[in-house]
């Protein structure tokens, strides 16, 4: 289906039908994987069984900007950043939580990244020209625009 339901819908695929056979493959699939995890290796269902990676997948998918080829060079990152955190803390006796913390400041500088790219800060440096009476509030705030929003104006002609 992709990005354009409307698009897959026009060029003949039933979209609600794709959608939820593809939720049920992948919810079986994800089952089939924690049957599998608590039967063949443990043989019992363990508190914490998944080792702190849940979220880990979210991160790397984001990073990966949602497509599977570009989850790669994250997803590898990331496990060497769990697996530098667990030898640090063999190796040195420091926490690993530090690597949790270390994701976390990932996942903001990615989402700061993708707003600055969807917006742009514009220095007020003169008050509007509707306000010429009233005194100026803030004169160097920044304000934010959305760059889909920001006013283009042409080139005069001479």
């Amino acid at each position: 289906v992709g990005k354009s339901p409307r698009a897959a819908q026009y060029g003949g695929i039933d979209v609600r039908r794709t959608l939820l056979s593809a939720m049920l493959i992948s919810g079986a699939l994800s089952g089939l994987a924690g049957a599998g995890e608590v039967l063949g290796n443990h043989y019992r269902l363990l508190d914490g069984i998944a080792g702190g990676y849940e979220y880990t997948p979210i991160v790397v998918a984001l990073l990966g900007e949602l497509s599977p080829s570009g989850a790669v060079l994250p997803a590898f990152a990331f496990a060497g950043l769990l697996l530098g955190g667990q030898t640090m803390q063999v190796d040195t006796g420091l926490s690993a939580s530090i690597v949790v913390a270390m994701e976390a400041l990932i996942v903001l500088f990615v989402i700061g990244m993708q707003f600055f790219n969807t917006h742009r800060l514009v220095w007020n440096t003169a008050p509007p020209p509707d306000a010429a009476d009233a005194p100026p509030a803030h004169t160097d705030a920044p304000s934010i625009q959305n760059s889909s929003q920001a006013e283009v104006t042409p080139p005069e002609r001479t």
